[in-house]
């Protein structure tokens, strides 16, 4: 309305006198000046014109102070630029009396020559206003815009969503800052990290003209919890809770300590399944696999069969393993259990990586414990062990 009005009043100014209060032609100079006499509405507009400069300075000069790095040094060009019509103003009304030439359009023209310089020099037009609303804001992840020194130049709405203590980060800010971020900016074009209990993947793009990056952080934590729970369905056995033969046979066979393995098969399970039906099987299973997970928690257990199991333990010798063993039988004799069904094993030392050889050499001992009544463990020392 102020411009408005000082259009109106400048253009009609011969009915009022309001802005020039008297014009004239001034010839001392050699050749023809216009000489005016400011009036009272050319007063007001100087006054609101260097209220409102002044506001602007200081805005900017606070923006300043809270930036560092290549942020900061911008700031300091567009205020250098900014500070050139206004300094030639403020010389040219102090001085109205003695300098007749008005410098201030010719401070305009230094004003845009050090623009022109801060567009080529420090791309001041990086991320314009439409780029930030219509595009930058608008991308779901988060997004991180890095000058060549690691300072923030900005960043978009998501990065507040996926890091709440990023709500109130400023251009400037250091991204040494946080931790989790400043680790990224080091690390491969491509990464991963666990933050707050979420998984994200981050890319650093860089942003050719600029020298500085862009990083590009995506929430993957739907991602990773399926593939772990794809990688734990392929090597888990779900009815008992340990690993299935699979993966027993892929990890054993890159074992190199020396251990031992014992093979168990429950006795009579046919007949649970015939005479409760197969769910009270199940549970007779499930059964045994938490207690085998409650008793021998450092071993590695696997469903090797319907109802037969392995386990092995590196870096024990035979006595300590049976002595182990007949806790874990004493614990299962004791568990309540639908129908009587205790279980027989073979026990003895393995051959490092060599699955199968270890397996068959239990598995005749197994086999004798089932020839001598059943419920025993049969150990490669010749030890017989009743259940």
């Amino acid at each position: 309305m102020m411009n408005l009005a000082t259009l109106v009043i400048v253009n009609t100014n011969q009915l009022h006198g309001l802005y020039y209060s008297s014009t004239g032609v001034d010839h001392s100079m050699g050749f023809p000046l216009l000489e005016t006499t400011w009036g009272i509405w050319y007063l007001i507009h100087l006054a609101v014109l260097y209220l409102v400069l002044v506001v602007s300075i200081i805005i900017i000069i606070a923006k300043t102070t809270k930036t560092h790095g290549k942020s900061r040094r911008k700031n300091l060009f567009v205020l250098t630029g900014f500070l050139v019509p206004v300094v030639s103003a403020v010389v040219y009304h102090l001085s109205k009396g003695d300098l007749n030439l008005d410098i201030v359009p010719l401070s305009f023209l230094v004003m845009a020559f050090l623009i022109m310089i801060g567009l080529l020099r420090y791309k001041i037009t990086f991320l314009s206003e439409i780029t930030n609303d219509v595009i930058f804001n608008f991308i779901e992840e988060a997004l991180i815009a890095l000058d060549p020194e690691g300072y923030i130049v900005m960043t978009n709405k998501a990065t507040a969503g996926f890091f709440p203590e990023l709500e109130d980060v400023r251009p400037g800010d250091s991204i040494d800052k946080y931790d989790f971020l400043r680790d990224l900016l080091h690390s491969e074009n491509e990464s991963q990290i666990e933050h707050n209990g979420k998984f994200y993947r981050s890319r650093l793009i860089p942003i050719d003209g600029f020298n500085g990056k862009l990083m590009v952080l995506s929430d993957i934590t739907e991602y990773i919890l399926i593939r772990k729970q794809l990688e734990f369905n392929a090597t888990v056995d779900l009815l008992t809770g340990l690993y299935n033969r699979r993966f027993f046979m892929d990890y054993f066979r890159k074992i190199h300590r020396p251990g031992c393995i014992a093979f168990i098969d429950l006795d009579d399970f046919k007949s649970i399944n015939d005479s409760f039906g197969h769910l009270s099987g199940d549970r007779v299973l499930s059964d045994l696999g938490a207690c085998i997970k409650r008793t021998l928690p450092d071993m590695i257990a696997c469903k090797y069969g319907g109802d037969e199991f392995i386990i092995i333990l590196q870096g024990v010798d035979i006595q300590e393993f049976k002595t182990r063993l007949i806790t874990f039988a004493d614990e299962y004799m004791k568990l309540k259990k639908l129908a009587d069904c205790p279980f027989s094993a073979g026990i003895s030392e393995y051959v490092p990586g060599d699955f199968e050889s270890s397996v068959a050499t239990t598995d005749k001992l197994l086999y004798r414990a089932k020839s001598l009544g059943k419920s025993r463990m049969v150990c490669s020392d010749g030890t017989i062990i009743e259940i």
